[in-house]
């Protein structure tokens, strides 16, 4: 394996640990907020938790939304459960 292979695999690896442990913090985030939790952070919330193993812009696609747009729903989420 070349030093190049190495590192991406090494940056799948972190990718996939971060969007995992996301997951967690979603489902979380969604049985503090309960009812409180408004349709558009539930939704990417959902889609989170549905898609452990996928990366942002992988949910984008599947939402019809920007990686950013859904990045930007998780981390007002993750926000608004916490704060």
């Amino acid at each position: 394996m070349t030093g190049t292979s190495r590192l991406a695999a090494s940056n799948g690896e972190r990718q996939r640990a971060a969007a995992a442990e996301a997951s967690v913090r979603a489902q979380a985030a969604l049985d503090s907020l309960g009812d409180r939790c408004p349709p558009p952070l539930a939704a990417a919330a959902r889609l989170r938790i549905e898609h452990p193993d996928a990366s942002l812009a992988e949910l984008g696609e599947l939402a019809g939304l920007s990686k950013d747009s859904v990045a930007s729903s998780l981390r007002r989420l993750f926000a608004m459960a916490w704060t």
